[in-house]
C-alpha cells in the first residue's frame, strides 16, 4: 500500500536550464520547459518528495517509507531502479542535465537551482 503523505502545497514550479520544471500535484503533471516528461506514480512521487527538500539529502529511508511506506524500508535496491529510471527521463528532456544526485550509501539530493 503507497503512502499519500504529500505537502500541502499543489504546484510547484522552478526555472531550470532552458526553461521551467513544473510538477502539477492535482493533475499529476510534469513539464520541463515545453515538453511533458511521462512518469509512473512511483516516479512522481519520488520527484515530489526531493522537489520538496531541494537542496538537501532525502535519507533511502525517508523515500521508502514516503513512497511506499513504512514496510518497504529495506527496499533500497527497488528505489535504486526507480530513481535511475526518474534519473534518466529528467536528463534526457533536458540535454543530459542531472538534477538528482545520488549521495552513495546515504540517499539522494535534488538540485534545482
Amino acid at each position: 500500500m503507497l503512502n499519500h503523505s504529500y505537502s500541502s502545497v499543489a504546484l510547484i514550479s522552478v526555472p531550470v536550464n532552458g526553461g521551467e520544471l513544473v510538477v502539477n500535484l492535482g493533475a499529476r503533471r510534469v513539464t520541463l520547459g515545453k515538453f511533458e516528461i511521462k512518469l509512473t506514480d512511483i516516479e512522481f512521487r519520488l520527484l515530489w518528495a526531493l522537489i520538496a527538500h531541494n537542496g538537501t539529502v532525502v535519507s533511502h529511508r525517508q523515500l521508502l517509507v514516503q513512497v511506499w511506506g513504512a514496510g518497504y524500508i529495506t527496499a533500497t535496491n527497488v528505489l535504486h531502479v526507480h530513481m535511475k529510471n526518474l534519473r534518466d527521463k529528467l536528463a534526457r528532456n533536458d540535454h543530459g542535465a542531472n538534477y538528482i544526485t545520488n549521495i552513495r550509501g546515504i540517499g539522494y539530493r535534488c538540485d534545482i537551482k
